[in-house]
């Protein structure tokens, strides 16, 4: 079985976009599976609180964007704890 969360849409603006968007899996402490964070290029971020939820059709999700500039666009996702 293959699940997909709604994730944020890809850009045509790039010549070589990602096919899926950066994504990280964040520990919680009050729960035994994980946060799920979407990133796409274009800085649309998705945050899951639960990894199930996201699995399960992504119901409820947070979303913020970077705003970036014309021209800019995200290289990647890091993890810093």
């Amino acid at each position: 079985t293959c699940y997909i969360p709604p994730c944020p849409p890809l850009s045509q603006d790039y010549a070589h976009p990602p096919s899926a968007p950066f994504h990280a899996l964040v520990s919680s402490r009050s729960r035994s599976d994980p946060d799920l964070v979407l990133l796409s290029l274009r800085g649309d971020i998705r945050f899951w609180d639960s990894i199930t939820s996201g699995l399960a059709g992504g119901g409820s999700f947070e979303s913020v964007n970077l705003e970036l500039g014309e021209g800019e666009y995200t290289s990647g996702l890091l993890r810093v704890d």
